[in-house]
């Protein structure tokens, strides 16, 4: 979800806000300021005054559960305590504590990793750096111990800068926001909004009207098709798969498509659902093993 704040300041040329939610697991915020002139920037977090403050984090821990909030960009900030601007307006509340994070320039911007944790859950330790952050796009990887996830922002609709990474050597995606979920060196979560235009090796997508969706398997056999809004448009699917509706019935992909939102399936024949590791070469689709989504040709 993006929101943009650019009327509620009058010096800044661009004020805007992203919240990704990967569902289970964890939250980005993405925030953006653009201006002609330099100007001084602080991201304030206000918590309760049992929170704990180590530099780039915070941690609060409630009867609910906790949450971690991490600073992922700028790299080498930190949190400082925030002073009130006005004692008379800006009265201290010793419930309460603010934290700050500053910058001052004309094109600045922060990205934060929030954990949430329910009582009676193993916290999940994630490892997060931010890839790049430039101009109108940011891309993050966070890894676990089970998976690694590749998240892509962009402030509008492009091509997704995936050159980087050899295992998305056969993936070409034009889209605002995408998510790729490895696991055991598969795809097995595929999570895209604004979504124009999708290459792999299982399926291809040019939408006539952007869509989000989410593509998701366990076993490379069946794949869950979500659609967040109806898609209009062209899917060609790789021929050892086929496309189904909620209730079973196939659906034909010959033409161009009108689906309405909800679920699908795309499932293939399990007998010929090839394994295709990370740096794997072409020979290796012929063999009689079964993986989740192929990732591309070495």
């Amino acid at each position: 979800t993006q929101v943009d704040l650019t009327s509620v300041y009058e010096e800044a040329n661009l004020v805007q806000r992203g919240v990704l939610h990967v569902r289970g697991d964890y939250f980005l915020v993405f925030d953006r300021v653009e201006s002609d002139d330099s100007v001084e920037v602080a991201w304030l977090a206000q918590v309760e005054n049992t929170a704990k403050i180590e530099k780039e984090t915070i941690q609060i821990e409630a009867k609910a559960g906790n949450l971690k909030i991490e600073l992922l960009s700028p790299h080498g900030s930190g949190f400082v305590e925030h002073k009130p601007y006005s004692e008379h307006v800006d009265k201290r509340n010793e419930s309460q504590r603010s934290y700050k994070i500053v910058q001052s320039g004309t094109g600045l911007g922060y990205t934060l990793l929030l954990q949430p944790q329910f009582k009676g859950e193993e916290p999940v330790k994630l490892h997060s750096t931010v890839n790049s952050q430039e101009k109108g796009k940011t891309v993050v990887v966070l890894q676990s111990a089970g998976w690694t996830d590749y998240v892509w922002v962009n402030e509008d609709v492009r091509p997704m800068d995936m050159d980087r990474w050899d295992i998305f050597e056969d993936i070409s995606v034009e889209a605002e926001t995408m998510v790729v979920r490895i696991s055991e060196n598969s795809l097995t979560r595929l999570f895209v909004q604004q979504l124009k235009y999708l290459d792999s090796d299982i399926l291809e997508i040019a939408a006539n009207k952007l869509v989000s969706l989410e593509l998701a398997s366990e076993d490379g056999v069946i794949w869950t098709l979500d659609l967040a809004s109806e898609f209009q448009g062209r899917i060609g699917l790789n021929r050892r798969f086929s496309l189904y509706d909620e209730s079973g019935n196939q659906i034909s992909t010959s033409n161009d498509l009108t689906l309405r939102e909800g679920t699908y399936f795309i499932e293939s024949e399990a007998a010929t659902v090839p394994q295709f590791e990370t740096g794997t070469s072409r020979q290796n689709l012929n063999e009689d093993r079964k993986a989740p989504f192929p990732l591309g040709d070495s």
